[in-house]
């Protein structure tokens, strides 16, 4: 028994011990050609700069009612129109006060 385990531990030192003195090399020759593969992936992008953009507080205005927000996924430039908020009771506030 001792010399069949003594047996199979040579023979699994000796398959996996690497080749040392090989002169063989493997070469290739590298061409411009076609893309032919493609990935489908799927995951979360993170943008490597961000702003936060709040609406303005009022004291007498809880809540906001946005009329037009910048499609999402969209690139801005400065001075581009990002959101807008239905300002109809605001201008009826105001003209009670005048």
């Amino acid at each position: 028994m001792t010399r069949f385990v003594l047996l199979i531990l040579t023979a699994a030192l000796l398959a996996f011990q690497p080749l040392t003195g090989s002169d063989e090399s493997i070469e290739s020759r590298v061409q411009r050609q076609e893309f032919i593969g493609y990935l489908d992936l799927t995951g979360d992008l993170k943008a490597l700069e961000t702003v936060q953009v709040t609406c303005p507080r009022l004291e007498s205005k809880w809540s906001f009612v946005v009329s037009y927000l910048i499609p999402e996924g969209s690139i801005a430039q400065p001075g581009d129109l990002l959101a807008q908020f239905d300002i109809a009771d605001l201008i009826g506030k105001r003209l009670e006060l005048e």
